[in-house]
């Protein structure tokens, strides 16, 4: 196998693997928008509150 066709197969992989990240990205900012418009604001302070909570 040369080094061109390695080359083109890492940069194809690494191109899906991008964008596989970028589509769960989008889908958890959407998932969080989705809570945020159905529960309030009260439900996300209530999260913040417990991690700042646990850290101490």
């Amino acid at each position: 196998m040369s080094t061109l066709t390695q080359n083109v197969r890492f940069a194809s992989t690494q191109r899906i693997a991008l964008l596989a990240i970028g589509g769960v990205a989008a889908l958890l900012v959407a998932a969080a928008a989705i809570l945020w418009m159905k529960l309030g604001t009260a439900v996300f302070f209530d999260v913040v509150r417990a991690g700042i909570a646990y850290c101490f």
